[in-house]
């Protein structure tokens, strides 16, 4: 379960970067908010659907990127971890070697008892008043992929469900909700 500690304490994007390799911290208007280490499930899912998009990207100029950090953005000190990112080179978001700064084109959050409310509330406002294109949420207990897509600054949302064929934008392909979820057991 993630618990906000530090109170009002403030914290630098220099201090975020220095918290430690294998230390999960994410960054609401700068309270620091320490992460639990994702579930074996959580890790199949994101593993499973990072190499769906990556072959549906091949040949592009997007990568599909595996719990990166995001400087969402540095004036409200938003920083945060997804799941996966799909960055596009053609996004106005800027690959450093420390973070993708700036709105991906892509986040895919995976859903949990300790992350729900903060992904799909908390989450949800930040990436789309960022400019964030498309915002997956992925509820491995009820087999859903949740899709948001922007729209005049809000996301309108679209459950898929297994036997379900989700429209992947970015590339015009298909995606089989059922492979997302083909490993879990």
């Amino acid at each position: 379960m993630g618990r906000i500690i530090g109170g009002s304490e403030e914290i630098s994007l220099e201090e975020w970067f220095d918290t430690g390799e294998g230390v999960m911290v994410e960054v609401f208007d700068g309270k620091k908010l320490y992460m639990d280490a994702p579930s074996i499930q959580h890790q199949i899912v994101a593993a499973k659907l990072g190499n769906i998009l990556g072959n549906l990207l091949s040949g592009s100029d997007c990568v599909v990127i595996n719990a990166p950090n995001v400087v969402l953005d540095q004036a409200k000190k938003d920083f945060f971890i997804p799941d996966l990112v799909v960055h596009c080179n053609h996004s106005n978001a800027k690959l450093t070697a420390k973070a993708i700064v700036g709105a991906p084109c892509l986040i895919v959050e995976i859903l949990s008892i300790s992350s729900i409310g903060r992904d799909a509330i908390i989450k949800n406002n930040k990436y789309a008043e960022a400019g964030v294109s498309e915002y997956w949420m992925i509820n491995i207990d009820s087999r859903e992929v949740i899709v948001g897509r922007l729209n005049n600054g809000k996301y309108e949302f679209h459950m898929y469900r297994g036997g379900d064929i989700l429209r992947f934008d970015m590339t015009g392909q298909d995606i089989q909700v059922d492979e997302v979820f083909e490993s879990v057991f």
